[in-house]
C-alpha cells in the first residue's frame, strides 16, 4: 500500500485579534499535522493567537506585524523564514493578509504556494488590477459555501479552475457532545422529572 504524501504548511495569522478567522486556521493546522504534515504556524509577537499557542504543542514562530498593502520588507523576510523551513504551501484566511501572501509567492517565484481559505463573502467588485494581479499568485481560493464560491467567479477575474468549495474548520467536540442521560447523571439529576428554574 502506498503511503499518502505529507507536505510542509505554513499558516499565516497575521492580526491581533482572537475570533473565528484565528481559531479556524489554527483547527486546520491541528487536524493537518494530525494527518502527518509538517505545520508552522507564524503569528503576531503578543497576540491571543501566541498566547494559546504557548500553551499547545504545535510548531510556531512569532512575527512582527506586518502592513495590509505590499509590505515587501515584511514579505521578503517572510519568504526568507519559510525558505529555511522548507515550507511548500502558505495558507491565510484574513484578506488583510493576501497581499503578503502573494508577495512570497513571487518571491520565491511561485514555489511556495499561497492558499486562500475565505471565511467572509464578497460584498462588491474585486475586479481591480492591482487585486487581479495579486490573485493571480494564489494557487487556491476555497470557499466554505456554494453560494461565496460564486461570487468569487463573479466578482474577481481569479482563475475558475482555482475556486474550490471547502466547508471550514469546525471543531468535532461540537458533535460528540454528551446527550440528556449523560448530562444528568453527571449532574445528579433526576432522570425521569421535567426540570425547572
Amino acid at each position: 500500500m502506498q503511503e499518502k504524501p505529507s507536505f510542509r504548511l505554513a499558516y499565516l495569522i497575521g492580526s491581533t485579534g482572537w475570533g473565528g478567522l484565528e481559531m479556524n486556521q489554527i483547527y486546520n493546522a491541528e487536524w493537518m499535522r494530525a494527518r502527518g504534515h509538517e505545520v508552522l504556524i507564524l503569528c503576531i509577537k503578543n497576540s491571543p493567537s501566541s498566547a494559546y499557542l504557548a500553551n499547545k504543542n504545535i510548531p510556531h514562530q512569532l512575527i512582527p506585524k506586518h502592513g495590509n498593502h505590499f509590505d515587501l520588507w515584511r514579505a521578503f523576510s517572510l519568504w526568507r523564514i519559510l525558505k529555511r523551513a522548507q515550507i511548500e504551501h502558505l495558507i491565510v484566511r484574513s484578506v488583510l493578509d493576501m497581499s503578503i501572501a502573494a508577495s512570497v509567492s513571487f518571491f520565491s517565484r511561485k514555489k511556495i504556494k499561497a492558499h486562500y481559505f475565505m471565511e467572509m463573502q464578497l460584498s462588491n467588485n474585486k475586479k481591480q488590477w492591482f487585486r487581479t494581479m495579486r490573485y493571480r499568485y494564489f494557487s487556491s481560493w476555497s470557499c466554505p459555501l456554494v453560494y461565496m464560491k460564486q461570487q468569487v467567479e463573479q466578482h474577481t477575474y481569479m482563475p475558475h479552475e482555482r475556486i474550490h468549495h471547502i466547508p471550514s474548520a469546525v471543531n468535532d467536540v461540537f458533535y460528540n457532545r454528551p446527550n440528556q442521560h449523560q448530562l444528568r447523571k453527571e449532574l445528579g439529576l433526576p432522570e425521569q422529572q421535567t426540570l425547572t428554574c
